[in-house]
C-alpha cells in the first residue's frame, strides 16, 4: 500500500455523490447494504438496517432533537447511463478566516439575480432519480456516514467504507471532504455562518490488536472492507490496523482529543466501546503558541455540550434507560471534562496507537506468552545465576503463586507487535505476536514497594526511541494502581531497579551497561548510596553484589533539593526482600547467616538518610568518609596534619597549631558550650594491592559548629591532585552540610542549620603565587557548589595567641532554603544582619575561649569596626560571581537615620538641578518638617510618613570627607489606608548606569512593606503608587530625560499607568496643583488582581482602593496646610472621585503610557450604575424623541440590566457603553460628564448582536470617539459568544440606521456623513426591507429604517473578480429576526403573530434564499421590492395604532448625529 503522503487524488469530476439524506431511496439504500455492511463488519460493531432508516424517515427529520444521519454514497460518474459528467461550478460557504471561494463557470448568476436562484447553486451531492442509476452494473465505489447535531452545530463521523478497488486513489479524503461541506451547508441553513462549530471523528484504539478482542474487522471475499466508528479504512488482508487509519485521519487534518471517550454509553452505535474521539482542526479551532509550534485545544464547554448530546440522543432513542443528568456515569464523564477548561489535541501516535501493545501477564496470563519471553528474551539477554529457572517464574505467576504469603506480585509486562505483510496461507507462528521488549517487576504488599527486577529489549529494538521509556512508566502507573487498590492513595512508597555493574565481564553483545545507566537516569532514576546485595535466587548460589537505583517519584522527599531516602524504608524493603527469599525456598539458612546482608544492614543503620547519587554509576565510591569527632583517630590526626596540612599551607599563620585541634577533641572541649564542635571530614581510601596497609587520605574538609547561634563554618577544604576533577571536593562539601544539619537537629533545631558560612581568600588580596590555587577558580567551584559572597568586609580573628587576625579572606554562606531572597528580583538572596552579626559574635567570642585572644572581643577596634558595619543595614545582600573587595553603595534611610546637613545636600545637589518644572518640587521646608523629631516620634494615621533613601559611598582615601550622594528616593507612607506613594527619584549623572534607580525601588518597596507590618498589616503594603510626568504634556526640554524613557525603565521595574485622570494636590499653598502634568502608577505586587483575558493578565486596582488613596493624599495636603479648604469643597478632588466611582475595576496600562485620549469608555452590563443610565437616557434619548413611543421605555433597560433580567434566558443581553470624559477637560457631574454612548443587545439563542443607538456630542468632534466604541463593541461581542462556546465568535453584527434622505438615484455619493462613517467601519446595508419592533403596547409602531451588517469573516460572498459580493442567508437573518421581535415584544407583552410589518418580512425571508450586501447610497429606493410580495393587500399594514413610517428620529438613524464620528 502507498503511504498518504504520496497518494494522488483523483478528480472529483470523476465521481457522482449520492445524500440519501436529502435524496431517500429505499433500494439503493437496500444494496449499500448488502454489498459493503454486511461483508464488511461484525454484527456488534454496526446498527441493524431497520435503525439507519429510521434514522432517515420524514419522522426523524422533523425531530430537532435527533441528529440528521446522512449517508453519503460515491460511484464512478462513468457509471452512469443516463447521467452527464456533474458540474461542479459552485459558490461555497468559507469557513471563518478562511479564503472565499468564487465561482469558475461563466454561468454563475450575477450580482442582480434573484436570491433564491443564486442561492441554489450551492454545492451539494449530485441529485439522481433511481431511474437514472444502471442498478445492474454500477458499483457503490465508496461510503461514509455521518450526523449533524443541530442544537450544538457539530458533527459526528461515524463509518466510512471504501471499496477494496478504489482505495489508494484519495477517495477517502474526497469523501471527508463532500461530508465536511454538507455539514458547513446544514450549519448554514440553521443560520451559523462560520460553518459547523466542530467536526468530530470516532476511530478505532490501536490499544487492542488485531488478534486481541471480538471486534477485529475484516474483508470480505468480494473484496470490500468495511471501516466503523471503530476504524476507517481497511488494510489489505484479513486483518485491519489501526494505526493505518491513524495516519490517514491526521493526513486529512484531524486531531485525537485527549479524553477517555472510551467511558461513554456507545449503545446507540451498537459498537464496543474501545474507541477514540478525533476531531478536524477546522480555523475554529483555537490553539496556544509554544516553542515546540501551535498547540490546539477545544474549549471544555464545547466538549461537555457534545457529550450531552450524544448521551441525550442516547435517551431519546431508548438506547438509554435514563437522561443524561439522572445519570451517574455522565456525571463523572462530566467531572473529567470539567475538569480542565482546555482539552489537548493529541498529535501522532494515537491513545495506545504506539507501535507496541502492552500486555501484563499478571493481569491477562498466557503460559505459552510467558515461556516465549524467557526463552527469546531473557535467557540470551541476561547470565543464568542472574534470572530464576523457568519453574520458579512459572510458580510465582500462578495463582498457586499468587497466593504465597513470601511472594511478591510478580508482574511480566511485554511489548508485542503483530508483524506486518502476514500472508493468509502463512506458519502458525507467523500469527504470533512479536515480543520486543519487556519488563519485570514485583510489588511488595507489606512495604507498597515495588522492585524492577528486569528491563529487557530486543537487541535490534534498543536503539528504538522510546520503547523502554514505555515499558518504565506504564510499570509505574501500574504499581501506582496496585498501590491505591490496596488504600494507598499516594501511590506507591518506593520503586526499586535493580541495575548492573559497570564489569569487563559483562558482555557489549548483551548490553552496554554504562549506556543502561544513561537510560536509567534520564528516566528518572537515581542510584542508592550503599552496598546493596540480591538474595541468592536458589539454594546452590551466593548473594549477588548489584547496583540498586531508585525512582524518584514525587514522594521521595528532599533535603538542600537533592533527594535522599529515609533508612528504616530501605531498611525494611531489604529485610522483606531476604525474609521472602527465606521463606520461598531461595535460600536455606537465616539471612543473618549471610555476611552479605549484615553489611548491607549495618550500612543502612549507620545514616538516618540514603543520598540518591547521579551518574555516573560505578561499583561504588573509591572513597570512605571518616568524621573525626564522631570516631576520633589521634593517629590519623597526625598523619593528616603532617601529610595534607603543613605541605598546603606553608604560611603558619593560616594553620591552625595541631595542639589547637587535640584540645577542640578532648571531653572538656565538647562539653563547653563557649567552644565550636569541631569536625575533621577525611576522605579515605584502602589500597587495592594490600588490606593491611593504612588508607591513603585522598582528601579533607574542616568545619565546625557553633550551637550557640546554630550556624557552620567551613575554614579548610582539601583534595589531593589524585582526585582533583572527580567530584570529591563537591563530596565532601556536601557531606560538611549533611552533618552541620544532622548537628543542628540534634540541637532541637528541626528546620536544620541556621547559616553555614565558608572561608575563602580574596583575588584581590591573595595571588596566584601565594596560593596552590588560582583564587578566582576556587571562587568559581564554590559558586557553582551553592555559596555566595557576604557584602561586607570581614576580618577573621587570630588563629592563635600571638598570631595577626585575618584580614585577606571573603566570608561567604551557603544558599540553603532558609536563606531569604531580595523581592522582586529572581536569583538575589540577602542575609539579616542579625543573623551575620549573631555569627560574628560568636565566631569571635570562640576564639577568646579557646585562647586565641587576649582580650574580649568588644574591645578589638577591628570587632567594633565589622560589626557597626553589619549594623548600617537590616538586609546584607549576597552577591554572585565575581567575588571582589570593593563595597558596593550603601542605602541610608533618614527617616530611620536623621541628618539635617545629608538632607539639604541631598536637596540642594540632586532635587533642584533635576526637577525644574514649576509647582513640582516640594519647598525644603515640607521635607524638614516632615522629618523633623516630633513627626517621627509621634503616630498619626492621618498624615503621612516621609522617607528618604539615599545612596552614599564614602572615599577610600580619607575618612574625613564627606559621603557621595549618588541616588536618592522620596517616598510616603499613608496608614489610614495602608498604602505608599513613590514621589521623586533622582540618579545623579556621574552614578548613571550602575542599576540604583532599581535598587532605590526596591529597598522602597521593602521598607513601605516593613511599616506595613509594623502598623499590624501583616500582608505588607497594600499597594505602591509612583508619580511619574506625561509624555504629553511634558517635553524632552522642560524635563531632564526624556520622560518615554523613563516610563520605560519604570515598566521594567514592575509599574503599570492607572487608567484615569490624576490631579496632584498642591505641594504648598503659594503653589498650583498639578492637572495632567503627572501620571499615577501603581506597583505590580502579588496582591494586584486581575482578569485572565486570552491567557493575557489584565491587572486592575478596585475603586474602593484608589477612592481611598486619592482621599488619604489630599486629606493629608490639607491636614499639612498646604490646601487653603477641605478636599470635599475643591472641585478637582469631587472630579477625581467621580471618575473613580463610574467603574469598580480600574484597569492597569502597559506601554506605551498616556494615548492622548480625553476619555474613558464604561460598560453599564459589567458596571451598572442607574443614575448613570438615567442621565443618559434623559440627555441623549429624551431629546431626540421627547416622550414620544417610538423611544424604548427607560424602564425596559432597567428590567434588562437587573439581576433578574440578566437571569431570564427569554431577554437579551443590553450593553450600554458610555463615553465619560476626563475631567481635566470636562468639567461638570452627572450627565454633563457623558459625551457619548453606544446601545447594543447580544442575542445568545443566534450569536447575533444588535446596535441600536450610537451617538456622540458635537463639542467632542473628530477625537474617534465614534470608533473607539465600535471596535469595543466589537472586542466584547467576541468575548460573550465564546464564553458561549461559539469559538468563531459573534456570528453577525447588525445595526439600524436611517435612509439617506436622498430619494431618487443620482450617481452621487451618499451624503449622509453617518452612512459614509459606518461604511467605512465595515458595516454594508442589507436588500431587505426592515422594520423595527414596536417598544410600547399603547402605541405599538413599527418604523422601516436599514438593516446593516458588519463585513466579518464569517460574512459569505458570491461572485468571481470585481463581482465578488457579500450576502446574508435567509436562515441566518429569519432566526436573528424571530429572536429580535420575541424579546422586543415580549418586554411590553405584545403578540406580533399577525403583526403586517412582521408578516411582511416573512413573506420576503419565504421567498428569498439569502440577501445581498449593498455599497453606498444607502437609499429606500435601492432595496428590491419582489413582485410577489407586492400582492400583499397594503390595508393589511394598517392597524389601529400602528404605523409604518421611515421617519425616525433616532440618533442612530438621524445622519446628523454622526457628524462628529469621522475621523
Amino acid at each position: 500500500m502507498s503511504s498518504p503522503e504520496f497518494i494522488e487524488e483523483q478528480d472529483i469530476n470523476e465521481y457522482a455523490f449520492v445524500d440519501l439524506w436529502d435524496e431517500y431511496d429505499i433500494s439503493l439504500m437496500e444494496r449499500f447494504w448488502k454489498e459493503l455492511v454486511i461483508s464488511s463488519f461484525h454484527n456488534n460493531d454496526i446498527q441493524p438496517l431497520n435503525e439507519w432508516t429510521k434514522a432517515l424517515s420524514k419522522e426523524a427529520h422533523d425531530n430537532p432533537d435527533i441528529p440528521d444521519l446522512h449517508v453519503l454514497l460515491a460511484f464512478k460518474a462513468s457509471d452512469f447511463a443516463a447521467l452527464s459528467p456533474v458540474n461542479h461550478s459552485t459558490t461555497t460557504i468559507p469557513p471563518a478566516d478562511s479564503p472565499t471561494s468564487s465561482p469558475t463557470s461563466s454561468s454563475s448568476s450575477s450580482s442582480s439575480s434573484s436570491s433564491s436562484d443564486t442561492f441554489s447553486t450551492f454545492d451539494k451531492p449530485t441529485k439522481m432519480s433511481s431511474g437514472s442509476i444502471p442498478y445492474p452494473s454500477s458499483q457503490i465505489a465508496a461510503a461514509v456516514l455521518f450526523e449533524y447535531y443541530s442544537n450544538i452545530n457539530c458533527g459526528l463521523f461515524l463509518h466510512m467504507i471504501i471499496h477494496k478497488k478504489y482505495r489508494n486513489m484519495g477517495l477517502d479524503r474526497m469523501l471527508v471532504k463532500k461530508a465536511i461541506e454538507i455539514l458547513d451547508r446544514n450549519a448554514h441553513g440553521h443560520g451559523h455562518l462560520a460553518g459547523c462549530n466542530a467536526i468530530f471523528f470516532e476511530t478505532k484504539s490501536a490499544g487492542l490488536g488485531p488478534s486481541i478482542g471480538s471486534s477485529a474487522l475484516s474483508t470480505t471475499a468480494g473484496g470490500n472492507g468495511g471501516v466503523g466508528g471503530s476504524s476507517m479504512l481497511s488494510a489489505t488482508g484479513a486483518d485491519i490496523d489501526p494505526r493505518q487509519q491513524h495516519s490517514i485521519l491526521f493526513n486529512i487534518g484531524f486531531r485525537m482529543i485527549d479524553f477517555d471517550y472510551t467511558k461513554l454509553p456507545l449503545k446507540r452505535l451498537g459498537k464496543t466501546n474501545n474507541l477514540l474521539l478525533t476531531v478536524y482542526l477546522s480555523p475554529h479551532i483555537p490553539s496556544i503558541p509554544t516553542l515546540d509550534g501551535d498547540k490546539f485545544y477545544l474549549p471544555s464547554v464545547l466538549l461537555r455540550n457534545f457529550i450531552y448530546d450524544l448521551w441525550e440522543t442516547s435517551f431519546l432513542t431508548e438506547k438509554l434507560d435514563m437522561k443524561p443528568d439522572e445519570d451517574p456515569e455522565y456525571s463523572r464523564v462530566l467531572e473529567q471534562v470539567e475538569l480542565r477548561e482546555k482539552i489537548p489535541l493529541l498529535d501522532l501516535p494515537w491513545g495506545a496507537g504506539k507501535p507496541w501493545t502492552l500486555v501484563d501477564l499478571y493481569e491477562d496470563y498466557d503460559e505459552e506468552l510467558l515461556e516465549r519471553c524467557y526463552r527469546e528474551l531473557m535467557v540470551p539477554s541476561v547470565k543464568h545465576s542472574e534470572i530464576q529457572s523457568l519453574g520458579n517464574v512459572l510458580r510465582a505467576m500462578s495463582p498457586e503463586g499468587n497466593d504465597s504469603t513470601y511472594l511478591p506480585d510478580v508482574h511480566v509486562l511485554l511489548a508485542v507487535r503483530w508483524p506486518e505483510g502476514k500472508q493468509s496461507g502463512g506458519s502458525q507462528n507467523s500469527t504470533n505476536p512479536v515480543i520486543d521488549g519487556l519488563c519485570a517487576f514485583e510489588y511488595y504488599a507489606e512495604q507498597n514497594c515495588g522492585v524492577l527486577t528486569h528491563l529487557i529489549l530486543q537487541k535490534k529494538n534498543r536503539g528504538v526511541e522510546g520503547l523502554d521509556q514505555l515499558l518504565v512508566e506504564s510499570t509505574v502507573e501500574i504499581l501506582d494502581a496496585n498501590a491505591r487498590e490496596r488504600g494507598n492513595l499516594a501511590g506507591c512508597n518506593a520503586i526499586f531497579i535493580n541495575i548492573k555493574n559497570p564489569s569487563p565481564t559483562v558482555s557489549q553483545e548483551i548490553v552496554d551497561v554504562c549506556q543502561h545507566h544513561i537510560t536509567l537516569h534520564k528516566m528518572g532514576f537515581k542510584l542508592l548510596d550503599f552496598d546493596y546485595y540480591q538474595a541468592p535466587l536458589d539454594p546452590n548460589m551466593s548473594p549477588k553484589k548489584l547496583l540498586l537505583g531508585l525512582y524518584i517519584s514525587e514522594l521521595i522527599p528532599l533535603a538542600n533539593d537533592r533527594p535522599f531516602i529515609p533508612f528504616n524504608l530501605l531498611l525494611s524493603f531489604v529485610e522483606l526482600q531476604w525474609a521472602n527469599a527465606f521463606g520461598n525456598d531461595q535460600i536455606k539458612q537465616s539471612p543473618k547467616t549471610y555476611a552479605e546482608y549484615l553489611r548491607m544492614i549495618e550500612q543502612i543503620e549507620l545514616r538516618e538518610r540514603i543520598p540518591l547519587l547521579d551518574l555516573p554509576w560505578d561499583l561504588g565510591k573509591p572513597w570512605t568518609l571518616v568524621d573525626l569527632w564522631e570516631d576520633y583517630d589521634k593517629e590519623l590526626l597526625e598523619r593528616f596534619y603532617k601529610e595534607i596540612m603543613i605541605p598546603n599551607f606553608p604560611n603558619k599563620h593560616e594553620l591552625e597549631p595541631l595542639e589547637n585541634w587535640r584540645i577542640s577533641f578532648s571531653m572538656e572541649s565538647r562539653e563547653d558550650p563557649n567552644i565550636s564542635d569541631l569536625h575533621i571530614l577525611l576522605a579515605l581510601r584502602w589500597p587495592s594491592d594490600s588490606s593491611n596497609s593504612q588508607p591513603i587520605i585522598e582528601g579533607a574538609i574542616i568545619f565546625e559548629y557553633f550551637s550557640a547561634n546554630n550556624c557552620g563554618l567551613l575554614t579548610y577544604l582539601i583534595v589531593q591532585k589524585t582526585f582533583k576533577g572527580k567530584g570529591l571536593d563537591r563530596a565532601l562539601v556536601e557531606s560538611a552540610l549533611e552533618i552541620l544539619d544532622q548537628n543542628a537537629k540534634s540541637q532541637g533545631f528541626l528546620p536544620g542549620c541556621n547559616a553555614i558560612f565558608l572561608e575563602v581568600y580574596s583575588g584581590e588580596k591573595v595571588t596566584i603565587k601565594q596560593d596552590v590555587v588560582d583564587p578566582r577558580m576556587r571562587h568559581s567551584i564554590y559558586h557553582q557548589i551553592g555559596f555566595r559572597l557576604i557584602d561586607f568586609e570581614y576580618i577573621a580573628p587570630p588563629l592563635a595567641l600571638g598570631y595577626p587576625k585575618l584580614k585577606h579572606f571573603l566570608l561567604t554562606v551557603y544558599l540553603t532554603e532558609h536563606i531569604p531572597k531580595m523581592p522582586l528580583e529572581e536569583g538575589k538572596y540577602y542575609l539579616p544582619s542579625s543573623v551575620l552579626k549573631n555569627f560574628i559574635t560568636v565566631l569571635w567570642r570562640n576564639a577568646f575561649a579557646t585562647r586565641k585572644m587576649k582580650e574580649f572581643p568588644t574591645k578589638d577596634q577591628d570587632y567594633q569596626r565589622i560589626v557597626e558595619q553589619i549594623e548600617y543595614r537590616d538586609k546584607i545582600p549576597l552577591l554572585d560571581l565575581p567575588w571582589g573587595a570593593s563595597k558596593p553603595w550603601t542605602l541610608v534611610d533618614l527617616w530611620d537615620d536623621y541628618d539635617e546637613e545629608l538632607l539639604i545636600r541631598f536637596y540642594e545637589e540632586l532635587m533642584v538641578p533635576n526637577f525644574p518644572i514649576k509647582n513640582e518640587l516640594e519647598p525644603l521646608s515640607n521635607f524638614l518638617a516632615a522629618l523633623s523629631e516630633e513627626r517621627r516620634s509621634t503616630y498619626n494615621p492621618h498624615l503621612s510618613e516621609l522617607h528618604v533613601l539615599l545612596a552614599l559611598r564614602w572615599p577610600t582615601d580619607s575618612s574625613d570627607l564627606q559621603p557621595t550622594i549618588g541616588a536618592g528616593i522620596t517616598f510616603e507612607y499613608y496608614p489610614s489606608t495602608n498604602c505608599g506613594l513613590l514621589s521623586y527619584l533622582v540618579v545623579h549623572r556621574i552614578s548613571r548606569g550602575q542599576g540604583l534607580a532599581g535598587i532605590l525601588v526596591e529597598r522602597a518597596v521593602v521598607l513601605l512593606d516593613r511599616h506595613a507590618k509594623t502598623r499590624g498589616q501583616l500582608a505588607g503594603c497594600n499597594a505602591i503608587f509612583l508619580e511619574t510626568n506625561s509624555a504629553e504634556k511634558v517635553t524632552v526640554q522642560q524635563d531632564v530625560m526624556d520622560p518615554r524613557m523613563r516610563h520605560t525603565i519604570y515598566h521594567k521595574m514592575g509599574f503599570r499607568m492607572i487608567n484615569f485622570e490624576y490631579i496632584m494636590p498642591p505641594l504648598s499653598p503659594e503653589y498650583d496643583k498639578l492637572k495632567g502634568v503627572l501620571l499615577l502608577t501603581a506597583y505590580l505586587t502579588p496582591h494586584i488582581p486581575y482578569i485572565d483575558y486570552n491567557n493575557t493578565r489584565q491587572y486592575y486596582l478596585p475603586n474602593v482602593l484608589l477612592k481611598n488613596f486619592i482621599t488619604a493624599q489630599w486629606e493629608n495636603a490639607y491636614r499639612n496646610g498646604r490646601l487653603s479648604t477641605v478636599p470635599l469643597q475643591d472641585v478637582d478632588f469631587t472630579l477625581s472621585l467621580e471618575q473613580l466611582k463610574i467603574r469598580e475595576k480600574i484597569p492597569l496600562h502597559d506601554l506605551p503610557w498616556g494615548d492622548g485620549k480625553d476619555w474613558t469608555i464604561v460598560d453599564l452590563w459589567e458596571d451598572y450604575d442607574e443614575d448613570l443610565l438615567d442621565a443618559f437616557y434623559n440627555k441623549y434619548m429624551i431629546t431626540q424623541f421627547g416622550t414620544s413611543d417610538e423611544l424604548e421605555p427607560i424602564e425596559n433597560w432597567h428590567k434588562a440590566m437587573s439581576p433578574e433580567g440578566r437571569d431570564d434566558p427569554n431577554i437579551c443581553d443590553l450593553h450600554v457603553l458610555l463615553v465619560l470624559g476626563l475631567p481635566g477637560e470636562h468639567k461638570g457631574k452627572g450627565h454633563k460628564y457623558i459625551i457619548g454612548g453606544l446601545v447594543f443587545e447580544y442575542y445568545p439563542e443566534t450569536n447575533c448582536a444588535l446596535v441600536t443607538y450610537l451617538v456622540v456630542n458635537q463639542k467632542w468632534s473628530g477625537k474617534g470617539i465614534g470608533t473607539d466604541l465600535i471596535l469595543r463593541t466589537i472586542n466584547i461581542l467576541d468575548q460573550n459568544a465564546k464564553q458561549k462556546g461559539h469559538i468563531a465568535g459573534c456570528n453577525a453584527i447588525f445595526l439600524e440606521v436611517m435612509f439617506s434622505d436622498q430619494f431618487d438615484i443620482t450617481g452621487a455619493p451618499d451624503s449622509s456623513l453617518s452612512h459614509v462613517f459606518l461604511f467605512n467601519k465595515g458595516f454594508r446595508l442589507l436588500d431587505f426591507e426592515y422594520y423595527q419592533p414596536p417598544t410600547s403596547l399603547k402605541n405599538p409602531k413599527s418604523n422601516n429604517v436599514c438593516l446593516t451588517v458588519l463585513l466579518t469573516p464569517r460574512i459569505p460572498k458570491r461572485g468571481e473578480g470585481s463581482e465578488i459580493q457579500p450576502f446574508v442567508p435567509t436562515s441566518l437573518l429569519r432566526s436573528f429576526i424571530t429572536t429580535l421581535w420575541e424579546d422586543e415584544c415580549g418586554l411590553i407583552g405584545y403578540n406580533f403573530d399577525d403583526d403586517p410589518c412582521y408578516l411582511r418580512m416573512m413573506d420576503q425571508l419565504d421567498r428569498n434564499d439569502f440577501f445581498h450586501c449593498l455599497d453606498l447610497p444607502w437609499l429606500k429606493s435601492r432595496i428590491r421590492h419582489d413582485p410577489l410580495a407586492a400582492k400583499i393587500n397594503q390595508s393589511s399594514i394598517y392597524r389601529p395604532n400602528i404605523s409604518v413610517s421611515g421617519e425616525i428620529s433616532s440618533p442612530i438613524l438621524n445622519p446628523q448625529s454622526f457628524n462628529n464620528l469621522l475621523q
